[in-house]
């Protein structure tokens, strides 16, 4: 698993205990463990593009094309 994956959910879980004190009435704490992950937003961009793409490749593939034809036969 990529590091910044890890980072960003240390990050989240770190504001679960932050707003559970909050819930208490303790506003000593402000701030998560660890900051923003920087490598997040790009590692999430890149893998998102990569998805789209694969995503269209699969939708324009001839084997897709067939599924359609044969989807479309058995709904007349």
């Amino acid at each position: 698993m990529p590091q910044c994956l890890l980072d960003f959910v240390t990050h989240v879980v770190g504001y679960k205990a932050v707003l559970s004190k909050w819930a208490e009435g303790d506003f000593g704490e402000r701030r998560s463990t660890i900051g923003w992950p920087p490598a997040f937003d790009g590692y999430v961009e890149r893998s998102y593009k990569a998805l789209k793409a694969e995503q269209t490749r699969l939708l324009h593939s001839s084997l897709w094309g067939l599924y359609h034809r044969i989807a479309k036969r058995r709904q007349r």
